[in-house]
């Protein structure tokens, strides 16, 4: 699958020599990949609890909050502000961009939007740009893409570079409703068979000819059971898969920031189509394994006793 990946941003002339990209991303319930410092650092995760609005990137450029509803929740707000050389705020992009058209703020600032749920802003002087998703129900996934000499200035800060205040993942439970389905009952439970399950399908075949950021698919997983796990909703595990390709291609160093947007485009493309295949899988593991289960499955829940069980705790 990286083949492709790679043929489309060679067509798309993105392939030439380049420094070196890092990109952070928070997405999710939420969760957090971090920047690395260099190219040695193993990528870290978080399951981040804020309340209200925190600063996801601050640089001498660039200055990137977020807002969720309440502790730990979805992104549902960002703005995004960019100063020039005296830090004079020169441009802001908001959820309102997702509304107008494409726009020049400033000659070295381009917005684009690469799809109807999917903006690029790139900043060339800053070496960054942020590409920002918009998912069902109007909340965000919000990935950064810099240089390390930015990262590493002294002068940056924000839960991309200092992470964010965690949760414990071993202490993860599906949040317990009346209205949980049998699906989502099983599909909780089977939270890392299903992640792994998304993550084989990016890595099995094109990691033998690439190689990711050390750490990154680890911590993308541990995203992904962290999300799958609390929800039961399968349509995130396929969240970080568009971030291994991207992982796989901008760590080389042959990419530019100004070629980041038609890379981004490519990328959902082939992202697409592999959870499409995972998502398949997935149904046939959540079948097989409920109740009544089919022959010699490894694992078979009964959601009718999960159920009874919570409603005698729960009232």
């Amino acid at each position: 699958m990286i083949k492709i990946v790679l043929f489309l941003a060679t067509a798309a002339g993105l392939i030439h020599a380049q420094t070196v990209l890092y990109q952070c991303s928070i997405w999710g319930d939420p969760q957090l990949v971090q920047f690395p410092t260099n190219n040695l650092q193993s990528a870290q995760h978080s399951f981040c609890s804020f309340d209200g609005h925190a600063m996801l990137y601050q640089s001498k450029y660039v200055l990137v909050s977020v807002r969720s509803a309440r502790q730990g929740d979805l992104v549902l707000d960002f703005n995004i502000v960019f100063f020039n050389n005296a830090s004079v705020p020169i441009c802001t992009v908001n959820v309102l961009d997702f509304i107008t058209g494409e726009r020049i703020c400033d000659t070295e600032i381009v917005i684009k939007k690469t799809g109807s749920t999917d903006i690029n802003v790139q900043y060339k002087q800053a070496q960054f740009s942020v590409w920002i998703q918009r998912r069902p129900g109007n909340h965000y996934k919000i990935t950064l893409f810099t240089a390390p000499a930015h990262i590493n200035d002294g002068l940056t800060s924000g839960m991309c570079v200092q992470g964010c205040r965690s949760r414990s993942i071993q202490s993860l439970a599906m949040e317990r409703t009346a209205n949980m389905t049998d699906t989502q009952i099983v599909t909780s439970a089977l939270a890392t068979k299903v992640c792994d399950l998304f993550i084989s399908q990016s890595v099995n075949n094109f990691l033998r000819t690439t190689r990711s950021s050390p750490g990154f698919v680890e911590a993308v997983r541990q995203g992904c059971i962290s999300d799958v796990t609390l929800t039961g909703d399968s349509r995130l595990a396929g969240e970080g898969i568009e971030n291994i390709f991207a992982d796989a291609i901008i760590q080389q160093g042959t990419v530019s920031i100004e070629n980041i947007s038609q890379l981004t485009t490519n990328i959902s493309s082939v992202a697409t189509q592999v959870v499409q295949q995972a998502e398949v899988e997935t149904e046939k593991l959540v079948t097989s394994a409920t109740w009544p289960c089919q022959p010699d499955v490894p694992v078979c829940i009964m959601p009718s006793l999960i159920r009874r069980r919570l409603i005698s705790v729960f009232g």
